[in-house]
């Protein structure tokens, strides 16, 4: 049976904190994670890992829950209250986590967001407007999950400003993308255009916005010659 914790100590109470079983309900959203047609659910995604759950909650997105097992709500705790965002967080221990996921959870975290909408290149200009230089990854037709998340995350490193993804990639809301970005995903604006190369000439016509392709190739111009242009 479910039941809202009480709560130990100064602050906690700010949380929703609710002790519950896998019978819950209210933690469906969790349940079978390793049923790939089930990655994205109703418009929400699943992020998974305390280092992953800290940038999310200190990212924009609206965080819909958090699954997490005792001892990670009280690792997690001022994360959450500092981020300022309100949701419930359902706490079980680690082998009732395992019942409803299907598989064991080491790390024992688990946040459930929602997938923001309708971004396009106008809300794209309206998000970087007053910035002088747009620094924009585009990709196109990539199909392996962790290589996207490996470029999201690199991407992030480099100072990537947003992603431009062609509308036959895979989804960046897949759990093992999020998972293999660690979270960075939250940090970087992705767009998914029907067409890629249209997206990328209107940007040029409208923004000046110059595209460079890059390919393994000996005879390719090195990207060092491409400094300061």
């Amino acid at each position: 049976m479910a039941e809202v914790a009480a709560a130990a100590d100064a602050g906690a109470d700010s949380i929703e904190v609710i002790q519950t079983n896998p019978t819950d309900e209210r933690v469906n959203v969790y349940s079978n994670l390793k049923e790939a047609q089930l990655h994205v659910r109703h418009g929400k995604f699943i992020a998974e890992a305390p280092e992953t759950i800290r940038l999310l909650l200190r990212s924009q997105y609206e965080i819909h829950s958090m699954l997490l097992k005792p001892s990670q709500f009280d690792a997690l705790k001022s994360s959450i209250l500092s981020s300022g965002k309100k949701f419930p967080v359902y706490v079980m221990d680690e082998h009732q986590m395992a019942d409803v996921v299907g598989y064991k959870i080491h790390r024992g975290a688990l946040a459930c967001g929602v997938i923001p909408p309708g971004r396009d290149l106008d809300w794209l200009r309206a998000k970087l407007e007053g910035k002088k230089e747009w620094r924009l990854l585009g990709i196109d037709g990539i199909n392996d999950l962790a290589n996207l998340g490996s470029m999201i995350r690199t991407s992030s490193v480099l100072g990537i400003d947003a992603i431009l993804i062609r509308h036959d990639c895979c989804d960046p809301w897949y759990r093992r993308t999020i998972r293999v970005s660690m979270g960075h995903v939250f940090r970087i604006p992705i767009i998914r255009c029907a067409d890629l190369a249209l997206a990328l000439r209107d940007l040029h016509a409208q923004d000046g916005v110059e595209s460079y392709s890059a390919v393994i190739d000996a005879t390719a111009v090195s990207l060092a010659t491409l400094r300061g242009r």
